[in-house]
């Protein structure tokens, strides 16, 4: 039983750091599934507003920049 206790708490864990610790009407198991849709939404959030953040500071240094030239440097995708 100690095995399966152990499982438990590292799962409740996971809940809590990606979920918060709000209250919840899912069970830990539907919970626990959830995860990975809720990590991937979170990284891709983190990369889109990282990006953003960055490119604005590199506009801002750089005024000049031809952002629609770079930009026709890279293939699709």
């Amino acid at each position: 039983m100690g095995e399966l206790d152990q499982i438990h708490n590292i799962a409740q864990v996971v809940i809590f750091e990606v979920f918060g610790s709000g209250p919840s009407t899912s069970t830990p198991v539907v919970q626990l599934a959830e995860v990975p849709n809720e990590v991937r939404a979170l990284i891709s959030d983190g990369m889109f507003y990282e990006t953003s953040r960055v490119l604005t500071s590199v506009a801002m240094h750089h005024p000049d920049l031809d952002f629609t030239s770079i930009y026709r440097g890279y293939a699709n995708g």
